[in-house]
């Protein structure tokens, strides 16, 4: 059993995602969030609960039993859409238990890295009727179906809704051990050190995705770990 609780194993959430609908963008969401889009008289059109998740090595990066605990809290949120990072051959697993307890019917799981399991990081789960999944990445050297992929749904009102999952290592080559060891140093009443051959790229969003957070909060920890700069 995971010695870790749930408000912990909730912690490690994290991911960046970007969902478009009609003729107008949606948030991007973070964990859950009902969003709305409305139509030319300005009434509520549609609302759909978008989830976004990088559970960590398939749910179970934090321990062998620690997948059910994660899809527990999953299926508790009930998305209509869910965007999965790391699903790591636990697509079907997720499907089933959605499919199962979310109170939506049932669910169909789209796997967009087309690699086997284990290696299959994005997927896209929803109840809603599929009318389309795009075409993986081509003709570029660094974003693949890896990286990127998206469906279109049709929700109830007829509107098509776009919904993209994408994962971006924020370092090359990767550093993202540094937010274990900062996590132990913080813990040892040490201050996290960087390593002194390493600069990082003048962008905002090297965070999107950490393999844990995009805070750097790690699951023993009660507050954030500092992300080197």
């Amino acid at each position: 059993m995971s010695p870790f609780s749930r408000r912990d194993l909730f912690r490690t959430s994290a991911a960046a995602a970007t969902v478009a609908a009609g003729a107008g963008l949606l948030p991007a969401t973070a964990a859950a969030t009902t969003s709305a889009t409305f139509d030319a008289a300005g009434r509520p059109a549609a609302s759909v609960r978008v989830v976004t998740w990088n559970i960590y090595k398939g749910g179970h990066g934090l321990g062998a039993g620690n997948l059910p605990h994660v899809l527990d809290q999953l299926v508790e949120l009930r998305p209509d859409i869910y965007l999965a990072v790391e699903t790591y051959g636990s697509g079907e697993a997720i499907r089933e238990a959605l499919s199962r307890g979310a109170g939506h019917g049932r669910y169909t799981g789209v796997q967009i890295t087309d690699r086997p399991a284990g290696k299959d990081n994005l997927w896209i789960f929803t109840h809603l009727p599929i009318a389309h999944v795009y075409p993986k990445p081509a003709g570029g050297t660094h974003i693949t179906d890896f990286n990127l992929g998206g469906i279109r749904v049709r929700l109830a009102d007829g509107q098509e809704l776009n919904a993209f999952v994408t994962w971006i290592n924020y370092t090359d080559p990767w550093v993202g051990y540094l937010i274990d060891e900062n996590a132990a140093g913080v813990r040892a009443g040490l201050t996290p050190g960087t390593p002194p051959s390493r600069s990082w790229p003048p962008t905002s969003a090297r965070p999107l995705s950490s393999g844990r957070s995009s805070t750097g909060i790690c699951p023993p920890c009660s507050r954030a770990t500092p992300i080197p700069s």
